[in-house]
Order: structure tokens, then C-alpha cells, then sequence
């Protein structure tokens, strides 16, 4: 006997989807694995070590994005909601000019090893970058 559910099930489509960045984050005394990217109508957001994953906006908009982060099931708060938007924001930002500076990097142009390999590290220190812009 075949099983009911499973032949109700149609898949109708299946869609493109890319992960932006994935980041841990440590802000309010949690730790939160932010994993951000974008679908066929539009953002979204997950953070798998608290159960969530919500629709979002352009990772610069950081009133809604908050707004969704506060609406979730999950219990966070308004601070670390502020706090995961604006970083989502900001690596977002890093991630684009890493992108664009990759071979620009003033340690790369002055023939010294950049102190700072990772992305974030590198693209906030060698470019001196106000995040909040």
C-alpha cells in the first residue's frame, strides 16, 4: 500500500538560491552562526543555533531586517536584533570590497604578508572602512 502524503506531493519548481556569506557573530553574551542569502523573491536569513530562518530585506536595511529578527519565535532581543542587522549590513559591505580591492590590498602593493587574512579583518584594517556609511 502506497503511502497517502507522498503522493500529494508535487515539486513544481525548483529555484536558484546562493548564500551571500555565512558568519559567527557574538553579540549580547550568544553566539549566533548567521547564515545570509538570496532567493528568487528576494532575501533571507538563517541562524540554524537558534531555529531560524526569516525573509529579509537588502542587507543594508537595517530596520527591517531587525524588525524580522524580532519577529521570529526564537526570543531575540531588540539589542542583539539592532546588533545582527547592522553586522549583517556591515558583511555584507566588507564582502563587496574584498570583491573589488583583492588585489589592491596596500600590504599586497608594499611586497609585506597583510597581518589580517581574513576578509573582514583585512577589508576594515587596510582600507579603513566606516562601516556605518
Amino acid at each position: 500500500m502506497s503511502n497517502p502524503t507522498t503522493n500529494n506531493v508535487r515539486i513544481v519548481k525548483c529555484y536558484e538560491a546562493k548564500v551571500l556569506f555565512e558568519a559567527s557573530i557574538d553579540t549580547c553574551g550568544s553566539n549566533y552562526l548567521v547564515i545570509y542569502g538570496e532567493h528568487i523573491n528576494g532575501y533571507f536569513c538563517c541562524i540554524p543555533n537558534w531555529n531560524v530562518s526569516c525573509e529579509m530585506a537588502e542587507p543594508t536595511d537595517v530596520f527591517y531586517n531587525r524588525e524580522r529578527l524580532l519577529n521570529t519565535d526564537a526570543g531575540i532581543g531588540m539589542n542583539a536584533a539592532d546588533a545582527l542587522a547592522k553586522a549583517i549590513r556591515d558583511t555584507h559591505k566588507v564582502k563587496n570590497l574584498n570583491l573589488q580591492f583583492r588585489d589592491c590590498c596596500p600590504c599586497v602593493e608594499h611586497g609585506v604578508e597583510c597581518p589580517y587574512p581574513e576578509i573582514i579583518d583585512c577589508a576594515l584594517c587596510c582600507y579603513g572602512q566606516d562601516m556605518d556609511d
